[in-house]
């Protein structure tokens, strides 16, 4: 778990700093998670990538279109300074309930932005029942 400073600012961890310099010259982009409790992060390449995809949705279909607002409406950017900080924007932190305590996700080419407590109880539901009612087929065939 990490911790916002005063101001709002993230730490990213020094794992990811070199590759997200290399990315994405350090340019991320911040936006909310479809289900409105976490932010996604992005590096910019990934994020333009994505948003390409989104634009794609009808503006005449409502869920589409409501989408299309909330992925691409709410994005904003973000550099990662000289200390590998970056500065959350106050109105998505606001918007989800971000505040101090905070978890930092790495979801393949994203990380999703939790507050600490909302991922505690987003991992209890997280979990698969024994009896398979819950597992999709391709899930069933995967041996890990």
């Amino acid at each position: 778990m990490l911790a916002l400073d005063a101001k709002g600012r993230l730490s990213i961890p020094a794992r990811y700093r070199a590759e997200l310099e290399e990315q994405s010259k350090g340019r991320l982009v911040v936006t909310v998670q479809r289900h409105g409790k976490s932010l996604l992060i992005y590096p910019e390449p990934d994020f333009e990538e994505a948003a390409h995809e989104v634009r794609k949705l009808s503006d005449f279909e409502p869920s589409e279109q409501r989408f299309k607002y909330l992925f691409i409406g709410h994005a904003m950017d973000m550099d990662i300074d000289s200390n590998g900080r970056v500065l959350v924007p106050p109105v998505l932190r606001t918007l989800v309930g971000v505040e101090k305590q905070v978890a930092l996700v790495g979801m393949t080419n994203k990380f999703e932005l939790w507050d600490e407590d909302a991922w505690l109880q987003q991992q209890r539901g997280l979990y698969i029942s024994d009896d398979g009612a819950a597992v999709s087929e391709r899930l069933k065939g995967l041996s890990i």
